[in-house]
């Protein structure tokens, strides 16, 4: 390994990736043995480590890299086999409330705050959320805007853990 990408895995291990890691496997532990709403937080610490070390590392944030198209298909492939676990631990509706959150923008929040990025004041991304359904596609949607989405979407997983679980 050259020396260069030596010191990129090492910094990438000092930083939020290494503790999110360490956070993640201490709530998949707990999501085991104490209650399956953990499951959901180590879902989405687990699935935004990938993503952020397969975008970020990978690709290098070039939409126009070739690498892009495989790593959306493994990308899909590590969500799909993540939630097909959660699914196999605790049901239905974990598995749902875990996805669920990423359906609403939590995900991409939290790989900006796991890469120290500043945060977008408009994002032109995220039209495939509920929020993105329904907005003018030719504007970009307003951060505040993904994070009222993203804050209602983590207590909508919420409940249906707590309620209807």
């Amino acid at each position: 390994m050259d020396t260069n990408k030596t010191k990129q895995l090492l910094d990438i291990l000092k930083g939020k990736v290494l503790f999110s890691f360490i956070l993640g496997i201490i709530l998949a532990i707990m999501g085991i043995i104490v209650n399956h709403i953990f499951l959901i937080f180590f879902y989405i610490i687990i699935f935004n480590i990938f993503d952020f070390l397969g975008y970020s590392k990978l690709v290098n944030s070039d939409n126009n890299n070739p690498n892009i198209e495989v790593y959306r298909i493994l990308q899909t492939m590590f969500q799909i086999i993540i939630i097909a676990l959660i699914y196999s631990i605790s049901g239905f509706w974990i598995a749902f409330a875990s996805e669920f959150i990423h359906l609403t923008g939590g995900q991409d929040l939290l790989y900006y705050w796991i890469g120290n990025y500043k945060l977008d004041k408009e994002w032109t991304w995220l039209s495939w959320t509920p929020v993105g359904w329904f907005w003018n596609r030719k504007k970009p949607i307003p951060l505040i805007i993904v994070e009222i989405q993203a804050i209602i979407g983590l207590i909508i997983s919420i409940f249906i853990c707590i309620i209807i679980k």
